[in-house]
């Protein structure tokens, strides 16, 4: 296991396990559920104005 070949599947093995780990937890689950919410709320802006233009030129 001293290749170069190895090292790197080693590397790309625990990459994997940290990134599996991170994405199942509750603290990524909120962000996304917190940015959910904050697009739900511009959408729900954006319906009542009814303007698009102006909020997209304001927010970009």
């Amino acid at each position: 296991m001293d290749t170069t070949k190895a090292k790197v599947g080693e590397l790309k093995a625990a990459f994997q396990e940290l990134s599996s780990d991170f994405i199942g937890s509750d603290f990524t689950k909120g962000a996304v559920d917190a940015l959910k919410g904050i697009v739900e709320a511009i959408d729900a802006i954006v319906n009542s104005i009814g303007c698009k233009c102006t909020i997209v030129g304001t927010v970009i």
